[in-house]
């Protein structure tokens, strides 16, 4: 059936259409602005406009005679859409003269969505019959902030130039458009249709928040992760569409950004067990120590920072502080059930070899063997060229054979002061990472046998009251060592517990105060979203 129009826009039956079709709002009629006459009037879907036909080409809504032709068309289309009992949007696009996108949209996961969203804008600007609206959707709403033109100079761009306020106005239109056809099918003067398949994912969305004037950016991201069963890292990669849509703006705050390229989603359930690690014990490089020094210094006050923005707004180098959520968010592969780290798997995840490579079943075997381990232990840090060449002549002889400073460097061609800082690094280093486990600079995985026989050592230096006879003693008696054996580790147990090769206590580098371990479910997000894109404008 086709709606003919000669003067008067006739009556239609409420049977001819479906019950969907029905409770469609007006907005698919496309009357622009003249539909707010009719929302006014209380004429909200289309069953309340057939409720008034027929409807005069002089009528007390202030519906001309093109609308009057606008909407006989486009009912025309609503027959064409009831047809065969489901909606078929295809044909009533047909019908309507009008484009339907995306082109595709067969998703299969909340991933194939997102990562859709820059091709349906591109979509949108190629049937866009402003040049100017193309622009502003392909020169900003799809750009990354860095990235995107300024409303000058899109204004500059347009023939004939226009200021930047009105690029602004229409920028605000364009947008209010979009959402509206996405959440309520309400186009303006907009001459596409979205598919139900692409729009649903805003409905949902729209639905989700509904009641939420504004919400903090954090809730924002988690809420959309729960509704749409997403990746944090996947809606954060399309972040300045959708805040474009959801708030009418085309803006995104760098610390929101930052802020959530962290799982928040996953991370706000870790148990305290979790959350109490030490971020020195990952792989994190010279992050850990950077963020430790300003009272980050386990991952439950990283996460918080992170979640708050405070971390990156004290941290200079905020790349440093990415990469190191880069590196949590691969973390959560290694979590078990309960959220609780299996670091077997850590090791494995990181390619990480144990060092050293013998495994010493024995305290005495343990004692007997510790030059060599710790001679291959340094080769594989980080360290000075010499430093084990300085650990293997010097550290680890008793006093009475140690090299002087003066044969020492003669034997390695070198000066005697560069061996004297060779040996006190690489023993604060040994401090650092055995007795402190500080792993975070460390591309091997100690091993935890290794580990635990210095424990031991450490009850006993602390047992001795770091006196260095009373420290051998006892620790001979406790491990039952021979007189040779004792002899020939002492020198090297000593040297990394105390940290220092002459027997004076290392000082410590001054840190700030702990953070607060702060709960993601208690941050307050340094910025707020206003929801207006998931509300009717009318």
């Amino acid at each position: 059936m086709e709606i003919r129009v000669t003067k008067d826009l006739p009556a239609i039956y409420s049977d001819e259409l479906s019950a969907p079709v029905l409770a469609l709002p007006i907005g698919l009629m496309r009357l622009g602005l003249k539909a707010n006459k009719l929302k006014e009037s209380g004429i909200e879907t289309i069953a309340d406009l057939l409720g008034v036909l027929p409807l005069k080409r002089q009528n007390s809504y202030g519906i001309g005679p093109s609308s009057i032709d606008k909407l006989a068309s486009n009912l025309s289309a609503l027959l064409v859409l009831n047809e065969g009992g489901a909606l078929a949007w295809e044909r009533y696009a047909n019908a309507a003269g009008v484009v339907l996108l995306p082109t595709s949209a067969q998703y299969n996961d909340a991933q194939g969505f997102l990562n859709s969203l820059p091709q349906v804008l591109e979509q949108i600007a190629g049937v866009l019959t402003d040049s100017t609206d193309a622009d502003i959707l392909l020169s900003r709403l799809s750009k990354k902030p860095r990235d995107q033109k300024t409303l000058e100079e899109i204004g500059a761009a347009a023939t004939p130039k226009v200021t930047r306020e009105r690029i602004r106005q229409k920028e605000k239109k364009l947008l209010q458009q979009i959402a509206g056809g996405l959440i309520w099918h309400e186009y303006g003067n907009l001459n596409l249709l979205f598919r139900p398949e692409f729009s649903s994912w805003w409905m949902k969305a729209a639905e989700h928040f509904s009641g939420h004037d504004e919400i903090s950016f954090e809730d924002f991201v988690s809420g959309l992760a729960t509704v749409w069963n997403a990746e944090v890292a996947d809606i954060v990669k399309q972040l300045p569409i959708i805040l474009a849509v959801v708030t009418g703006e085309v803006h995104m705050s760098g610390e929101f950004r930052n802020a959530n390229r962290l799982d928040n989603v996953y991370f706000r359930e870790l148990p305290d067990v979790t959350r109490g690690h030490e971020l020195k014990k990952f792989r994190l490089g010279t992050v850990a120590e950077q963020i430790a020094d300003s009272g980050y210094e386990t991952l439950g006050r990283f996460i918080g920072g992170c979640l708050s923005g405070q971390l990156f707004e004290e941290q200079k180098n905020k790349n440093a502080v990415i990469r190191a959520i880069e590196h949590f968010n691969k973390v959560k592969s290694v979590f078990d059930n309960d959220m609780v780290i299996n670091w077997l798997s850590y090791r494995e995840l990181n390619n990480l070899q144990v060092v050293p490579s013998n495994l010493r079943r024995s305290a005495s075997e343990f004692a007997a063997h510790l030059v060599e381990d710790l001679t291959e232990l340094i080769g594989c840090m980080k360290m000075y060229s010499l430093a084990g060449e300085v650990y293997r002549l010097r550290s680890s002889q008793p006093v009475i054979t140690r090299l002087t400073l003066e044969k020492l460097s003669a034997e390695l061609k070198t000066t005697g002061p560069n061996c004297k800082r060779t040996e006190t690094v690489t023993l604060e280093r040994l401090n650092d990472l055995i007795i402190s486990r500080d792993f975070s600079n460390q591309d091997f995985w100690m091993c935890d046998k290794f580990l635990q026989w210095w424990k031991e050592a450490e009850l006993s230096y602390q047992l001795s009251a770091k006196n260095f006879d009373a420290f051998k003693a006892l620790l001979q008696d406790r491990w039952s060592l021979t007189d040779e054996v004792v002899e020939k580790s002492i020198p090297s147990l000593w040297g990394v517990l105390n940290g220092y090769p002459n027997g004076y206590p290392r000082r410590g580098r001054p840190r700030k105060g702990a953070r607060a371990d702060v709960r993601p479910d208690s941050v307050v997000g340094i910025e707020r979203i206003r929801m207006v894109g998931f509300r009717r404008i009318h």
